[in-house]
């Protein structure tokens, strides 16, 4: 079984808001672990899964009008996007 690891940079600014979306987060099927890191400038969401969750995760940001920007995804540690050539071919 194949493990994804999606990185995106996002708008989130506080612990309150970070703990809902990874509260959120973790209620999905097939997300193993997330975590949000707050002290970056870019705030860089990780989440590791058994399949590419990035239509849901877009979803859950855009319902919480938080911005967002898919950075890559890897699968067994190689980048998707660069794999690929595209943010399209990995989705």
């Amino acid at each position: 079984m194949s493990t994804f690891v999606s990185i995106f940079k996002t708008s989130i600014g506080s612990e309150q808001d970070k703990n809902h979306l990874l509260y959120l987060l973790s209620q999905m099927d097939d997300i193993i672990h997330c975590s949000l890191d707050l002290a970056d400038d870019e705030r860089i969401l990780r989440i590791c899964s058994n399949c590419i969750r990035t239509i849901q995760v877009g979803e859950l940001m855009d319902s919480y009008d938080f911005e967002y920007e898919l950075m890559d995804i890897f699968e067994h540690g190689v980048s998707m996007l660069r794999k690929q050539g595209n943010l399209k071919a990995a989705i």
